[in-house]
């Protein structure tokens, strides 16, 4: 299941190992997501730690932004998350809980950090085949990502991220945005 990983960072038997998924509310969970708790079982016995945790964040701002959903719209969607603790997830944690709305725009702090060549690795084909499918929902998308997995690895002491293969690109990008941490690809196919 996993594709590859980069670990840098030593694991402190003293402490659980926090690992992180990222997902935004767009619609209601997929079913692929029962595979993410079965990679942190795959990973115990690879490094023989028992006790890692696994975070799922859920971005449930940034839909509502971008679809112009109502709160109680987009409260509907997001309460099904809740499902993915019965998947195997330790905690699931709404990014509306720990990063204000109007946090959107302190995000934009990153932009010279990131050049448009790295941005454009990491857009799907789709938008690549054509620049007029482009928007700055794509763009202003990747750096509201990138600040709340900063404010999720300071609040929750996330030590690693768990991510699909196709979004390899983002998270290497990323990586660079983020403090220190382990890199796990699943893939999710």
């Amino acid at each position: 299941m996993i594709a590859y990983s980069i670990c840098n960072l030593k694991t402190d038997l003293s402490e659980p190992l926090i690992l992180g998924f990222s997902v935004w509310a767009r619609k209601s969970p997929k079913e692929y997501l029962s595979i993410y708790p079965k990679v942190v079982r795959e990973i115990r016995k690879n490094i023989g730690v028992k006790k890692i945790l696994l975070y799922a964040l859920v971005d449930n701002v940034w839909p509502r932004v971008v679809f112009s959903r109502k709160i109680e719209e987009q409260q509907e969607i997001s309460d099904d998350y809740l499902t993915l603790l019965k998947l195997g997830f330790d905690k699931v944690v709404f990014v509306s809980d720990f990063v204000k709305e109007d946090n959107l725009m302190t995000c934009l702090n990153d932009t010279q950090d990131v050049t448009l060549s790295e941005f454009w690795k990491l857009l799907p084909k789709s938008k690549k085949e054509g620049l007029g499918n482009l928007t700055l929902v794509e763009i202003l998308g990747f750096l509201w990502q990138v600040f709340v997995l900063r404010k999720a690895f300071a609040k929750f002491r996330i030590s690693g991220l768990l991510a699909g293969i196709r979004s390899e690109f983002f998270h290497l990008t990323a990586r660079k945005l983020l403090p220190s941490h382990n890199l796990y690809f699943v893939n999710v196919l």
